[in-house]
C-alpha cells in the first residue's frame, strides 16, 4: 500500500488507470476464482464509504489521487522556501508562477 500512495502522490493518473487500480483492490477483496464465478454481497461504492457511515473506508482512486496533488499545490504555494518547492519551481516553473505554468504532461 505504501507504492501505491507514494506513485499516486507524485503523479497524476488517468481515469483508466484508476480504474485498473480498483479493479485489482476489489479482486483482491472479493477473492475471485477462476474456476467459478463468486457473489459479490456488497457493491464497491459502498465499500468506499467512511467508517462512520458504516462502509470500510476503502479509498476511491480518482478522488485520492486529486486530493494529494492538490495539498502537494498548497504547500507549494504556502512554503516557498522549503527544498521541494526550490526544486519544483527550478524544474517546471522557473519563468513564471505556479498558478500560471498550466499543464506540464
Amino acid at each position: 500500500m505504501a507504492i501505491y500512495t507514494y506513485a499516486i502522490s507524485h503523479l497524476r493518473l488517468t481515469k483508466h488507470h484508476c480504474q485498473k487500480i480498483m479493479d485489482v483492490m476489489a479482486s483482491i477483496w472479493w477473492v475471485e476464482c477462476r474456476d467459478k464465478k463468486t457473489i459479490h454481497w456488497i457493491s464497491w461504492k459502498k465499500l468506499c464509504i467512511s467508517k462512520e457511515n458504516v462502509g470500510l473506508s476503502f479509498r476511491d482512486t480518482e478522488a485520492f489521487n486529486q486530493s494529494i496533488l492538490v495539498k502537494q499545490a498548497w504547500i507549494l504555494l504556502n512554503e516557498p522556501e522549503i527544498l521541494i518547492s526550490w526544486i519544483y519551481k527550478g524544474r517546471y516553473f522557473a519563468s513564471q508562477s505556479f498558478l500560471k505554468c498550466g499543464k506540464v504532461f
